[in-house]
């Protein structure tokens, strides 16, 4: 504020931070936005009307490329997950897979955070659906041998919903429905997803062992 105040102009800072949202809010040199994509869009004004032309195309239907680079971005950045859960037995597990079941724009408003004479950079929040599966195998200790003996196992999956942001890079003079895109990354929280409780699948046959 000092700064500002000497240079007879603003500071533009970018936080979550709680303390900083309030200091902001007495402050009349400094501005507090709590993500990277609105702050970088207040520098890039005269692009507002390719993030408008796209998020129009997105919302009809069109932009049938950039849907396919979603899906594809989206595909990858679920195989790797995190999982918990809740069991009676010891427990390993293997054959962890992912699938998107569905996503949706969670904003109209897309976010230009950078651009040159030819390309356009766009950021905007996704909500994202998927189906977690795993195997698990569950073992108890011998209280002789002091072993761990399996007793079975049992296939579990559980749907979460997480919120994701795409960057994505387009031609500045591409006017069509569906533009090409140049590149696309997707950000994704670290994916925790918690089983809830499980325990061995004995089938219909109870003294059956898998």
């Amino acid at each position: 504020q000092h700064w500002a105040e000497k240079q007879d102009g603003f500071v533009l800072a970018v936080s979550n931070d709680g303390d900083w949202g309030r200091f902001a809010k007495e402050s009349p040199r400094v501005i507090v936005l709590s993500a990277l994509a609105p702050a970088l869009n207040l520098f890039n004004k005269d692009d507002a009307f390719v993030a408008a032309r796209l998020a129009a195309n997105l919302a009809a239907g069109g932009a049938l490329s950039l849907r396919a680079s979603i899906d594809s971005a989206l595909e990858g950045a679920v195989e790797i997950f995190d999982l918990e859960a809740s069991s009676p037995y010891y427990y390993e597990t293997e054959d962890e897979y992912a699938s998107i079941n569905g996503w949706e724009v969670a904003e109209p408003r897309f976010d230009v955070v950078g651009s040159d004479a030819e390309f356009v950079t766009l950021a905007f929040p996704l909500a994202v659906n998927a189906t977690f599966e795993a195997s698990f195998s569950f073992t108890v200790r011998d209280g002789i041998d002091k072993d761990y003996i399996g007793i079975g196992g049992a296939q579990a999956s559980t749907t979460e919903s997480f919120d994701s942001q795409v960057l994505v890079t387009i031609a500045r003079d591409d006017e069509s429905s569906d533009p090409e895109v140049v590149d696309l990354e997707i950000e994704t929280p670290t994916l925790l997803v918690d089983f809830g409780y499980v325990e061995v699948d004995y089938g219909d046959d109870r003294d059956e062992r898998w």
